[in-house]
């Protein structure tokens, strides 16, 4: 419900969901990285920040 996606909306840190463009906004970022290595990285949004 609409209801429902508002609540769980208010817990995000974002305040959104993700969307495609996030996604390869991060890849491209991995891309251009020099010197990166071991590295883990999320795309939620900070809904579970490490």
């Amino acid at each position: 419900t609409d209801a429902g996606l508002e609540k769980e909306l208010a817990t995000l840190p974002m305040g959104r969901l993700g969307e495609f463009e996030d996604i390869i906004h991060m890849v491209q970022s991995i891309i251009d990285a020099k010197f990166t290595t071991g590295a883990n990285f999320y795309a939620n949004g900070g809904q579970y920040m490490h």
